[in-house]
């Protein structure tokens, strides 16, 4: 009598482009988009939530060891996926369901005097002038090199008019990079102008329509600073929140 047996099915393998940007997202090296794009990505697959989380210990690996830190040079550190891969899919659902607990408990919730300053804007001018939550996540992260510079101006939320003005000190220690990327964005994280530069000031004359914008401080190989400011319509009197709501640097 003939028995038929069936093999088991083959593992899922993601072919989504987005999961070639593992290694970087691991290393803090993506642009705000590409790093939003895998985001939305790796929430909704498992196989790309679990490869993240490995890299992301390897780097901590390799950074506790004090040596140069290369995922292309130490991938045979990472386990293979074959002998791991039905095991991972608890951890997996444990770790994420940690880093919601992590974010509702440790994450301070806006005060309603936070949520009348940010809203404040919208509703006197219009959508432009609304916060982008990713983006206000991002800049409330700590930054490894951020102690690289110390950025004088412009605060964040303050108010400016063209010709904008971008200023930063290095450190006494000289580790500051020899050249700085400023990119600044619209509150939808569309790409409004880059520049490129080996000073420690830059002064942008262009004209952008009102409404909230955000920057950032780069060099090749990490993120300095994220900030945001606010351009007004011409004529029209700024709504000056109360000192004590202003963060440290931004009150006189």
């Amino acid at each position: 009598m003939k028995t038929s047996s069936t093999s088991p099915a083959a593992p899922r393998h993601c072919n989504d482009p987005r999961r070639a940007l593992l290694d970087d997202y691991a290393l803090g090296k993506l642009s705000p988009e590409k790093m939003e794009a895998l985001e939305a990505h790796y929430f909704s697959c498992d196989e790309c939530l679990r490869d993240l989380q490995l890299r992301e210990r390897l780097v901590r690996y390799l950074r506790d060891q004090n040596g140069e830190i290369s995922l292309a040079a130490h991938v045979y550190l990472l386990p293979r996926p074959g002998r791991i891969r039905t095991r991972l899919y608890g951890a997996a659902a444990a770790a994420l369901l940690i880093l919601t607990l992590l974010r509702a408990f440790l994450v301070p919730l806006p005060s309603p005097r936070d949520h009348e300053l940010r809203s404040d804007y919208q509703q006197q001018y219009g959508p432009a002038f609304a916060a982008n939550p990713a983006f206000e996540a991002r800049m409330k992260q700590s930054l490894r090199s951020a102690g690289t510079v110390a950025v004088q101006s412009p605060a964040n939320g303050a108010i400016l008019s063209p010709p904008f003005h971008f200023r930063w000190s290095r450190d006494s220690a000289g580790n500051a990079p020899e050249v700085f990327t400023l990119t600044i964005f619209n509150n939808r994280l569309e790409l409004i102008r880059t520049y490129i530069t080996p000073g420690d000031v830059i002064s942008c004359p262009i004209e952008i329509p009102p409404g909230r914008y955000y920057w950032t401080l780069e060099t090749p190989y990490a993120t300095l600073h994220r900030g945001s400011f606010l351009v007004l319509p011409s004529g029209r009197v700024p709504y000056l929140p109360r000192p004590e709501a202003l963060p440290p640097e931004a009150r006189l």
